[in-house]
């Protein structure tokens, strides 16, 4: 991480006392390792149980400033670290249980990108990643979601990145999932999914998963807005669609939209209020579509659109 030509070594110590937040090490290289040349990375003592360093992993260089980034999973946050100034770049935290975390630049930008997987409980653990884009500064906003559909199957529960198994020169994204336990004790066969990352001909960059998506969903009109903003979509097939809207922190503010839907395109205006129809305050607010076949085992997916309610 330092650039001195020396790997490091990055070892997770989680605790899953009360009064414990576990910890991790970075171990620097050199002609010689231990205690006296590593750095104690300790988690939030103030959250109970919460085993912070469960997972450590190198991320490469997020942000493009010549340094190798790394992350530290604890079962509710999952802190980015600079390799430059070993300080946090990013703490991304979660209702669900994290697993896995792993980087790759897989749009080829020169900066790493990384995954994340977790367990996604309201859907009796079906589970879920999702890719985070590396940049200059790092976008926690728009990024690509990938849920599994079957429950206790733990879509996510194993991550591998990087090879390309089918020279397309293309990397390649590997991702495990138990088979499903069923009630009765009976386990099904597990799946590992392999995924490609690439750059579709005239789409930008961040649009990339080969996977083809079931929908089109386009940028709402207009944007900024006041009092009301429209969005437009396509389905490609039979989908069960939520659309919701979310402030900054994460909240939910209304749900616009939830059932069943046939192919074709559609429309839907949000007015800018909340469950409770009172007017949402000014600022940046996020739509989250959620697609999930009926018809078939592809996982679910989903888009978040950014907009801005002016006053």
């Amino acid at each position: 991480v330092n650039a001195d030509g020396y790997d490091e070594l990055l070892v997770g110590a989680p605790q899953d006392l009360k009064d414990k937040g576990g910890k991790a090490y970075l171990f620097f290289g050199g002609d010689s390792i231990g205690f006296n040349q590593s750095i104690e990375l300790i988690g939030d003592t103030t959250r109970s149980y919460n085993s912070y360093g469960r997972i450590v992993s190198g991320l490469g260089d997020i942000n493009g400033d010549g340094f190798d980034d790394f992350g530290i999973l604890s079962i509710d946050y999952t802190d980015i670290y600079s390799g430059k100034t070993l300080e946090v770049l990013s703490k991304i935290n979660s209702y669900y249980e994290f697993w896995n975390v792993n980087g790759y630049d897989l749009n080829k930008d020169n900066y790493s990108d990384f995954i994340i997987c977790y367990a996604r409980q309201e859907d009796q653990y079906a589970g879920g990643i999702t890719l985070y884009f590396g940049g200059n500064e790092l976008d926690t906003v728009n990024v690509l979601t990938l849920n599994g559909n079957t429950r206790n199957s733990y879509f996510g529960n194993r991550l591998a990145i990087g090879g390309d198994i089918n020279a397309d020169s293309l990397p390649e994204i590997f991702i495990g999932e138990d088979g499903e336990l069923t009630q009765s004790g009976t386990l099904g066969s597990g799946t590992v999914y392999i995924y490609s990352y690439g750059k579709p001909n005239g789409v930008k960059d961040r649009e990339g998963f080969t996977l083809p998506l079931d929908y089109e969903l386009f940028p709402n009109y207009p944007n900024p807005f006041n009092p009301s903003t429209t969005f437009q979509y396509k389905l490609n097939k039979v989908l069960d669609v939520q659309i919701d809207i979310y402030d900054i922190f994460g909240r939910i503010i209304k749900n616009l939209f939830d059932d069943i839907q046939q192919p074709g395109s559609y429309s839907i205006t949000w007015n800018s209020t909340n469950e409770q129809n009172d007017k949402a305050a000014s600022g940046v607010y996020f739509l989250s579509f959620t697609a999930k076949p009926i018809m078939d085992n592809k996982a679910i997916q989903r888009e978040i659109i950014k907009m801005v309610l002016m006053k």
